[in-house]
């Protein structure tokens, strides 16, 4: 005997998962097949939001890029230009400072602010010198060095590039989230820890990118305006808390499918298609 029960999905989502409960349930031996319960969509969606001028924040890898390979998605730039006309775009990203610079420069349509390292530094410009400092590595530190004094298989994600104010650290059969968990509760340390599809992302307690948000927002005086946070993974969760509305491409991760407070809009397509469904569906005039 068999029990199916659906994932948890958006009230457009309702005609598909009934179509899908019937076919499960002529599947031999399945007994019974129930949907998950319907998210409801934030209000705002309701609200006639195509006429409203908005703030995004893109996170860049597995939203802009092209899949897995870490290319952002040639499509993006005709994107952003037409959505540039509407709205203010920015970059919020797990990326190096020197990458998201880059990023910011190719892209043209973005706004000359951004947040890079997860909420740890938040661009002010495209030199070096216009960077805030908002996170800091001592804490993180605190917590690699007691992983590196127990723990001969413990790596650092290099790949990435230079690191100003986090840790980034490679999964390993030895080492996992809980384990780094472990090593702050240990210590004690002021710290926390992420995980992104390929690493675990060590930082200041309280410095990520929701915070970073709103502190950038507060910077920018934004307090009455619309802000949506596009993202994929569990380092985006924070900015969905943050920001009035979120979407994901259909590739989220589970900590974000599993979110039940401000949720965000999950779209039927993965990766960049899923940016690009999102805004021919509530935000093209």
């Amino acid at each position: 005997m068999i029990i199916i029960r659906t994932e948890p999905f958006a009230s457009d989502q309702k005609d598909q998962i009934e179509q899908l409960t019937k076919k499960l349930s002529n599947i031999p031996h399945v007994s019974s097949v129930s949907p998950g319960p319907v998210f409801k969509e934030n209000k705002l969606l309701d609200d006639n939001i195509t006429k409203r001028t908005c703030h995004f924040f893109f996170d860049i890898d597995s939203t802009l890029t092209r899949y897995k390979t870490g290319t952002i998605n040639k499509k993006v730039k005709p994107l952003l230009r037409n959505m540039s006309k509407d709205h203010f775009l920015y970059l919020v990203s797990g990326r190096s400072r020197t990458k998201i610079m880059e990023d910011m420069k190719n892209l043209e349509y973005v706004q000359e602010y951004a947040i890079a390292e997860n909420g740890g530094l938040i661009l002010h410009g495209y030199t070096p010198d216009a960077t805030q400092r908002f996170g800091s590595k001592e804490e993180p530190s605190i917590v690699w060095n007691f992983l590196i004094a127990n723990n001969d298989d413990v790596k650092q994600d290099q790949s990435q590039g230079i690191r100003i104010t986090e840790i980034i650290v490679l999964p390993s059969n030895t080492l996992s989230k809980q384990d780094i968990q472990n090593a702050i509760n240990e210590t004690g340390a002021k710290a926390q820890v992420l995980t992104s599809k390929t690493s675990f992302h060590i930082s200041k307690l309280g410095v990520d990118k929701g915070s970073a948000i709103e502190e950038l927002t507060s910077f920018l005086n934004l307090g009455d305006e619309t802000i949506i946070a596009v993202g994929d993974s569990e380092l985006d969760v924070p900015m969905f808390v943050t920001a009035d509305l979120g979407f994901a491409p259909s590739n989220a991760s589970d900590e974000i499918k599993a979110m039940k407070d401000k949720r965000p809009t999950i779209m039927t397509q993965e990766y960049f298609e899923g940016v690009i469904e999102m805004y021919e569906k509530y935000f093209r005039k």
